[in-house]
């Protein structure tokens, strides 16, 4: 029997939506990398990853953290990540 991830990364691939696989391993990373409070990566697109905060004292949270926190999903994932965006959402 098939786990939900091995199901799912079978669909990604079969729909042409690569981003679809490098996210669960971008939300997985983040959560062993301390989730990071009241942030969460919502996008990848070509190395560019999009993380949603609640509020603006967020977003200056992890621009402080911003090389760190490349530095350690990138470790556990794997993947180039070359920009983080921000972006304040009121439910993040």
């Amino acid at each position: 029997m098939r786990t939900i991830r091995e199901a799912m990364e079978e669909m990604f691939r079969e729909e042409g939506i690569p981003e679809g696989k490098e996210m669960m391993l971008i939300k997985e990373a983040w959560e062993k990398i301390g989730g990071l409070g009241r942030a969460r990566p919502i996008r990848f697109h070509r190395g560019r990853l999009e993380v949603a905060v609640s509020s603006h004292a967020w977003a200056q949270e992890i621009i402080y953290e911003i090389e760190k926190i490349k530095g350690g999903l990138e470790e556990k994932t794997g993947l180039k990540i070359k920009d983080i965006a921000i972006k304040v959402k009121c439910k993040p």
